[in-house]
């Protein structure tokens, strides 16, 4: 879904996108259906405010486990999105406002909406998700779920290099 700035007025224009055709494919399992509300409004001749809140439940898997965990999204996002040139200085570092975070600067004055609703899904998930606060995560020998079963390699005692220095401290 694409958006000219021609298409925006000063009003503060309202959308909600049901449909999930942005969704990258076979990324994310949807369990009840995202949607996104989105906020424009023309600021001046090159400039549009965009805000929105993307809200739906997704399933991913525990990191520790690797059960099923559904998680609920409820993404608030703020973008300005503008045609102005971006000042980059030929400085090799520079320190970035948090008003140039949130500014998109854009070659043509249309705003590609399914581009910032993928950006805003990747941003909303955490990196580690994990299916409850007493989850024990898997055995590193076996593979075994630890929450479901006891697992019997615990009480092996590996065979490690290491093991020789025991009987020499013994003797």
């Amino acid at each position: 879904m694409k958006i000219g700035f021609g298409e925006i007025s000063r009003a503060t224009s309202r959308f909600t996108i049901q449909e999930e055709n942005w969704l990258p494919s076979g990324e994310f399992v949807v369990i009840t259906p995202i949607v996104a509300e989105i906020s424009l409004c023309l600021k001046n001749a090159d400039s549009v405010s965009l805000s929105g809140v993307l809200k739906g439940t997704v399933k991913l898997d525990c990191s520790r486990c690797g059960d099923p965990v559904s998680y609920e999204l409820n993404e608030e996002f703020l973008y300005l999105a503008t045609t102005r040139e971006e000042d980059t200085s030929e400085l090799p570092e520079k320190e970035v406002s948090d008003e140039e975070c949130d500014t998109l600067y854009l070659k043509e004055p249309v705003i590609d909406v399914a581009d910032i609703l993928k950006e805003q899904m990747y941003l909303a998930i955490p990196g580690k998700v994990v299916c409850g606060d007493q989850c024990r995560g898997l055995c590193p020998r076996c593979g075994g779920s630890l929450n479901r079963d006891e697992c019997s390699c615990s009480e092996l005692q590996p065979d490690t290099p290491f093991a020789i220095l025991k009987k020499l401290k013994k003797d």
